[in-house]
């Protein structure tokens, strides 16, 4: 199963383009849209404790998850620490993150 993540920083802000971006990266990717699952937040991200992260973390811990898509690191973890925790937390349990701006893909070799 692949997660895709999405955050925005408040309510009033719209997540359109981050999920358009992320979709047409899996679709181009051959990825069927079924084996994928949304994960949305709308609040800042100083804070890891995000409702959609904290059910996004559950399904990693429970085995779910294979892969990681951000549109952007920043929409993952505000602090270069809860960042390199987050991608510490995947890489031990062997799950890939894939952020699109950046061109970061940890499930591959390069």
């Amino acid at each position: 199963m692949f997660a895709a993540y999405i955050r925005v920083s408040s309510r009033t802000q719209k997540s359109d383009s981050q999920r358009a971006e992320i979709t047409k990266w899996f679709k181009g990717n051959g990825i069927d849209m079924k084996k994928v699952r949304w994960y949305e937040d709308k609040e800042s991200g100083k804070s890891l404790a995000r409702p959609a992260f904290d059910q996004l973390q559950a399904d990693i811990f429970s085995g779910k998850i294979k892969t990681v898509v951000v549109w952007k690191l920043d929409r993952l973890a505000r602090s270069l620490r809860q960042l390199l925790d987050t991608v510490d937390t995947l890489h031990s349990r062997q799950i890939g993150l894939r952020s699109l701006t950046e061109a970061i893909d940890t499930g591959t070799p390069g």
